[in-house]
């Protein structure tokens, strides 16, 4: 389709989209048009084994005429289990091929049932991608989903992106075989945790609290432990060490926290000078990136030949980086293939506070808001937003081997800000001080939080001081469970698929 005589003949790129269960995009000139397209084999789609199944419905035409950029589209369509069990599921986008020369301007955002399950992400590029993960559904029940496809509007002309196109199909799969042995072991719980609470501490031990929780994150749905090391089947050999399971990620990955740790005099960044207006910056993961660590962007740190780098970012490594880096590549080195690209949340987002402050107040990050005032912690990173709205040049979100575990992972496991605090029992308990990567605030220096015996803590947290360091990582897909119930005498073993 073709429009003349608008800005005088100026190139306006045109998006035709064809969605659910098959996408297509095809660009011409002038405003986007937007259509929407049933595909009748595709409507329904069964996945059994024994008495489970799950139905994939999806939609008759639906079409959006002369839409401007800018706008929006959503598709509606169900999953229901028509078996007899209950069971998990992901949905993959497959098949995908994608040439848009800037990647971002296409992005999507799933609800179910009218609750936001992932926010907006850059749309997935060729290949195969689960846009949501770790789905569990009862038997006969039904979740009717909405999918949100966005073409951001940047303000120029977007003529760079005539002719290029987007095509994939979403179906559901059968989530990833190390969920089912890990939950197989442990028992789930269904309630919220009083987040604000130690667990388990001297004074409240019920049993009945230690288990595997749900809550979302920005991959899917995240199954995360909390309690007693005693009462939970999370322990893991890999690579010749021993290991806690923390959660299995949306993505259908596992992420993993070493038993011990592999420093105990480390600094989280080399800074030492006072009343400097940005000293915030080094609560950063990395600090003055050339772009910044956001969903639809992270900054992405390549291993390749036993060395990392800042792959479209740059900026400058924190000392805790850098250890960890050095760990990695002189014990993990041989089993990198099993070791997945994770999300790390260094979460630099505006809590409370100053922005720009020396010693007259202090700026509070997203974390400090979340764990330490609301007491509700989430596995989802925000932005790395200024007051503002504008992204900082330091921390956000990280995709690499290997990080730090969170202030808001530490609280959903049971540690907490407030007395009482986890006793020994609790499966992250250590009888020292431990980096977190998870910045707390920042007035004439930096802070960070870290772990400290049954608690969070930051007695220590000023990111010049120094403390132990607790390497975490996620493993692949590939690398699946072989042997073990995940108990300390009998932990699960892995072999790569």
């Amino acid at each position: 389709m073709r429009l003349k005589n608008i800005k005088e003949n100026k190139k306006i790129v045109i998006a035709i989209i064809t969605l659910i269960i098959v996408l297509t995009i095809s660009v011409s000139y002038a405003y986007f048009t937007l259509k929407v397209k049933g595909n009748e084999e595709a409507k329904k789609i069964k996945v059994q084994s024994g008495t489970m199944s799950l139905k994939l419905d999806g939609t008759t035409i639906t079409s959006l005429e002369n839409a401007l950029p800018g706008a929006t589209h959503t598709i509606n369509f169900t999953v229901e289990n028509t078996g007899t069990l209950d069971t998990i599921y992901n949905l993959d986008m497959i098949e995908i091929i994608n040439t848009y020369e800037k990647k971002e301007e296409l992005e999507y955002k799933i609800e179910r049932d009218n609750k936001e399950v992932k926010e907006y992400s850059q749309a997935p590029e060729s290949g195969s991608e689960t846009i949501l993960g770790n789905i569990g559904i009862k038997s006969k029940e039904k979740h009717s989903y909405t999918l949100t496809i966005h073409f951001k509007e940047i303000g120029s002309n977007q003529n760079y992106n005539q002719g290029r196109v987007f095509s994939g199909k979403v179906q559901i799969n059968n989530a990833s075989g190390n969920l089912r042995t890990i939950l197989a072991h442990n028992t789930i719980k269904e309630e919220t945790p009083d987040f604000s609470k130690g667990y388990p501490s001297v004074t409240d031990k019920d049993n009945s609290k230690s288990g595997i929780y749900i809550a979302s994150d920005d991959q899917g749905e995240s199954y995360y432990f909390r309690g007693d090391k005693n009462l939970l089947n999370n322990n893991i050999e890999f690579a010749g060490k021993k290991w806690k399971i923390v959660r299995i990620n949306g993505d259908g990955t596992v992420r993993l926290i070493l038993n011990d740790k592999i420093d105990t005099d480390s600094k989280f960044n080399d800074y030492t000078a006072q009343n400097e207006v940005n000293a915030g910056k080094y609560t950063g993961y990395t600090y003055d990136n050339t772009n910044s660590c956001t969903k639809n962007n992270p900054c992405e740190v390549i291993y390749k030949s036993g060395e990392f780098s800042n792959e479209n970012f740059g900026g400058q490594d924190s000392n805790i980086k850098t250890a960890l880096e050095t760990w990695y590549s002189n014990n993990l080195n041989s089993v990198n293939d099993q070791i997945a690209q994770g999300y790390f949340c260094n979460d630099t987002s505006y809590g409370s506070g100053t922005e720009g402050v020396t010693t007259s107040g202090y700026l509070y990050y997203g974390a400090y808001d979340r764990v330490l005032t609301k007491k509700q912690p989430s596995l989802k990173c925000p932005e790395p937003n200024n007051k503002s709205g504008e992204p900082r040049d330091y921390g956000g979100i990280y995709k690499t081997k290997i990080g730090l575990i969170t202030a808001d992972e530490l609280n959903m496991a049971g540690l907490s800000w407030y007395e009482p605090y986890a006793d020994k029992t609790n499966y992250l308990y250590h009888n020292y001080y431990w980096w977190n990567l998870s910045p707390r605030r920042s007035n004439a220096n930096a802070n960070v939080f870290g772990g400290s015996y049954g608690n969070i803590d930051d007695g220590s947290g000023s990111t010049y001081r120094t403390g132990a360091v607790v390497p975490v990582i996620n493993l692949s897909t590939n690398a699946l469970i072989t042997t073990g119930d995940g108990s300390e005498s009998n932990p699960f073993v892995l072999s790569l698929n």
